[in-house]
């Protein structure tokens, strides 16, 4: 990740053996050389880091780029499809996942995160639903050692707040259509990677306008739901380097997330619907579901290319664009028509840029109109 001159950086004051091996690195002819230069895939929201030409392996693969992701990246990206309905309804959510082998800045780790979350309905035919996502996941704050390996630092740290607003278009007994708008804030912290000579920063600032579209479709026990959103960072994050012996620093430039599409479509069967109970805890509805869930970037990645404090940065990689297909099946059941249970498995169908190795979703909804599911008829679940 580093090809830092002995004689002009000061890096070791000693000297220097050829082919000493160091790592993911070699030291040969008084210079740092990353043992291999080859670029990573690019993921929306993050740009690979390279300086002097060589790329931070980060002790992952021999192609794995160490990223600079969005912040907050890593903990939860907004999609309007991950266990909400088209129909506005009065609800509290707390949603669970275990994230297997998710990938991070150069390296891949467990992920856990949870989303807690409320929805208001303003009146019959509209809402508005707050998310605040935290996680066990990657440290926001990546240092490395003497070799520049990144240390795999995790933490448990927020991630973006989420406010959207939803309205319902059209609805009868078996369809509805909704559209509506979610704001993506930054009230995570700041990406940092750090070693003993730069500290370079990402900061939080980027706010992300999501439009969407929503369908529900409900014949007997079958339903179909679709959801077409897109994502637009509307300012960008700053890059800044320091230079931790001299103190120096300046501003690298501004990367933006390329503007993105998500498309979801879950279909599913009530196996066993039971309308008439006595308790709030009995069993009352029992489905099978499976869904695809799409994501694509209408743009190439963000890329910076800049000389700063003597050295050469290169953030992102020209001509990148990312494709995520992930496949969700899973059961839920409803409890006395107010409490949603839902557990389900997540399998990446891509394998460029697939984000993670598998997810675990154990999914809770506590409705208090006391009318069911999401997933029940368009008129039922509506007051």
């Amino acid at each position: 990740m580093l090809m830092l001159r002995h004689s002009t950086t000061g890096w070791d004051e000693g000297p220097v053996p050829v082919e000493c091996q160091a790592g993911a690195f070699r030291i040969q002819d008084a210079q740092i050389v990353a043992d291999t230069g080859s670029s990573g895939p690019p993921s929306s929201g993050t740009a690979n880091l390279t300086i002097q030409g060589n790329v931070l392996q980060g002790g992952f693969s021999a192609n794995q780029n160490v990223q600079l992701p969005q912040a907050g990246v890593q903990i939860s990206r907004y999609k309007i499809g991950e266990q909400t309905s088209p129909i506005p309804r009065d609800r509290f959510i707390f949603n669970t996942s275990w994230f297997d082998g998710a990938r991070g800045p150069g390296q891949t780790q467990n992920v856990t995160r949870f989303v807690p979350g409320m929805e208001w309905m303003l009146d019959d035919s509209s809402s508005v639903e707050v998310r605040l996502p935290f996680a066990s996941t990657f440290d926001s704050n990546q240092p490395t050692d003497a070799n520049g390996q990144l240390l795999g630092a995790s933490n448990t740290e927020f991630g973006n707040a989420v406010v959207s607003y939803k309205e319902l278009l059209y609805q009868n007994q078996n369809f509805a259509l909704s559209a509506g708008l979610a704001l993506q804030l930054p009230t995570a912290d700041d990406f940092v990677i750090q070693n003993s000579l730069f500290r370079i920063t990402r900061s939080a600032e980027s706010v992300n306008l999501m439009p969407f579209l929503g369908t529900l479709y409900t014949k007997d026990r079958f339903f179909l739901q679709t959801f077409t959103q897109l994502s637009f960072d509307t300012n960008g994050e700053t890059v800044k380097a320091e230079n931790v012996r001299d103190g120096g620093s300046a501003i690298i430039g501004r990367l933006q997330e390329a503007p993105l599409i998500f498309g979801d479509i879950s279909t599913g069967y009530w196996f066993y619907q039971n309308n008439h109970y006595c308790r709030p805890t009995q069993l009352t509805g029992l489905a099978g579901m499976l869904e695809l869930h799409m994501t694509q970037t209408l743009t190439d990645v963000d890329y910076i290319d800049t000389r700063a404090l003597d050295y050469n940065f290169q953030f992102g990689q020209r001509n990148g664009s990312i494709g995520v297909a992930n496949l969700t099946a899973g059961t839920t059941m409803e409890f006395g028509k107010q409490s949603v249970l839902t557990f389900a498995w997540v399998s990446p169908l891509t394998k460029t840029d697939k984000q993670f190795n598998g997810e675990l979703q154990v999914l809770f909804s506590y409705y208090f109109d006391k009318l069911g599911s999401g997933f029940r008829s368009p008129r039922t679940a509506m007051r």
